[in-house]
């Protein structure tokens, strides 16, 4: 019954955006919006996982992390959140898809730079996690394979995102942060993975120019190759004994 109120909830946060774009709202309100709908769906995810957690074999351990797997987690989001960027730019999705660009350039102009990384950095991955992960992949896993729950969560992540480029992008992610749960034992490293992926799309896109313009390209080229190693090495990490799918 919780998990369908959650829904419910999360459906209604998603008409209102939709609602707003009809009737023409400005942009910018996307954001405040957004930070807005996020502090009144936190506290109601955090009571639902509560209620979730009590009943299962482990409960209580989504804080529970050492040291190095804060770290990893937080730099495998940035990692898996550059490769699924440049993916989307190799398949040129932007350039079929120029009204979704329009619409992200409109909505972060002129938006302060610490209230993109509260709102998108902060508290909407802490929303997400709390939903897909939290609630939508634990679920599945009560009635379904592991392996299952986690294409099948990851697919929901991504079409509840409403547009091909970030359909992909998030279907992708949607899988790496169920893989860190599973690795982690903690819903707590989907949330620091899903933090540091947005915060450094943000970055990118605040201050992506002046960094291309550090050293030729060279040192922005360094960092994304750097980047795609980092995610290379950590499948083992993903994949390493003691998970569980």
């Amino acid at each position: 019954m919780h998990f369908a109120v959650m829904q419910g909830v999360a459906f209604l946060a998603m008409i209102i955006a939709m609602a707003a774009g009809i009737y023409r709202l400005p942009a910018q309100l996307a954001i405040p919006l957004t930070g807005a709908a996020c502090f009144f769906l936190i506290p109601i995810g955090y009571y639902f996982l509560g209620r979730d957690n009590w009943m299962r074999p482990r409960p209580g351990l989504f804080l529970r992390m050492s040291g190095i797997d804060v770290f990893l987690a937080l730099l495998l989001g940035v990692a898996y959140g550059q490769i699924g960027n440049q993916v989307i730019g190799a398949l040129q999705l932007l350039e079929h898809f120029p009204k979704y660009y329009e619409q992200q350039t409109e909505t972060m102009f002129g938006q302060p730079f610490w209230l993109l990384v509260l709102v998108v950095g902060i508290l909407t991955p802490a929303a997400e996690e709390m939903l897909f992960r939290g609630l939508v992949y634990l679920r599945l896993k009560d009635y379904v394979r592991p392996w299952m729950a986690v294409a099948l969560s990851a697919l929901g992540f991504g079409m509840y995102h409403g547009n091909l480029p970030q359909f992909l992008y998030a279907t992708f992610l949607g899988v790496i942060f169920a893989l860190l749960y599973e690795r982690t034992d903690s819903l707590f490293s989907c949330v620091l993975a899903h933090m540091s992926a947005n915060i450094w799309s943000v970055i990118l896109s605040r201050y992506g120019v002046r960094l291309l313009e550090l050293g030729n390209g060279w040192v922005l080229g360094g960092i994304f190759l750097w980047l795609l190693v980092v995610g290379a090495v950590g499948v083992l990490y993903l994949f390493s004994p003691g998970k569980r799918v």
